[in-house]
């Protein structure tokens, strides 16, 4: 194997590499982003739950149970 056929594999390799670790990343980026919204949902229903326990004025425990026995 001459000089010439090395250098091209072994570009051929890093490229492979780096594809790789680009795919990895993009990957947990998504992942974390998907998680990142699905937090920020919950958050906002719990929102949305308490001012209507509020606005209700009822015992909050009478509201969640139908929640319960699903």
């Amino acid at each position: 194997m001459d000089d010439q056929q090395l250098r091209s594999l072994t570009k051929r390799k890093l490229k492979e590499l780096k594809r790789k670790e680009i795919g990895k990343q993009r990957r947990n980026f998504n992942i974390s982003r998907f998680r990142l919204e699905r937090n920020l949902h919950l958050r906002h229903l719990m929102a949305q739950l308490r001012v209507s326990i509020t606005a209700s004025r009822l015992n909050p425990y009478k509201l969640l149970l139908p929640c319960a026995f699903q």
